[in-house]
């Protein structure tokens, strides 16, 4: 998939989300079922999901290499990396510290459609920076599923975001 088919991807989905959860009352997006993180606590975790990569994106990519070196297997396709993620979250790998969690699950709304609207926002702007090539070069831990291209990294971004979004659709229907 080329860049500017994973940059649509990403703002179509985000934009999904974010029009589905405006539509909400407050009670479903702070609703918890069985202990678990609200509509709130799902956009607030995507969220803070997309700042380490945009940050990521903004580095020299010299330091990039020299921090988590270069690419050094063969890519993995959107369906690869989908598949490689649920067999972590199926083993039951969790990291052993969750700096993505929500704070708060009761956090104003539309103070956090805003901020992802704007994270989402600056992560594309990140990748103005970066060619076709260099997405599978670089690449960068995930916590879950080890190294992966920047490339492959806006393919967990965008499925990830799927995967919360059916999340959403479930607890604001209970």
């Amino acid at each position: 998939m080329k860049k500017q088919d994973i940059v649509d991807d990403i703002k179509k989905i985000t934009d999904e989300v974010i029009s589905y959860v405006e539509t909400l009352t407050y009670q479903e997006v702070t609703n918890s079922i069985d202990g678990k993180w609200s509509v709130n606590g799902n956009i607030e975790h995507l969220t803070k999901s997309i700042k380490p990569l945009t940050k990521a994106l903004q580095v020299p990519k010299f330091l990039l290499s020299y921090k988590f070196g270069k690419m050094n297997r063969a890519f993995k396709s959107y369906d690869e990396v989908l598949t490689k993620y649920n067999t972590a979250i199926s083993a039951g790998l969790t990291p052993t510290r969750n700096p993505f969690g929500p704070e708060n699950d009761t956090t104003d709304r539309n103070y956090l459609l805003n901020d992802y609207k704007i994270q989402t926002k600056k992560l594309i702007k990140s990748l103005n920076s970066w060619d076709e090539k260099k997405l599978d070069i670089y690449v960068l831990p995930h916590p879950l599923i080890g190294k992966l291209s920047i490339r492959e990294m806006l393919y967990f971004t965008h499925l990830h975001t799927n995967m919360h979004f059916e999340t959403i659709k479930k607890i604001s229907n209970e």
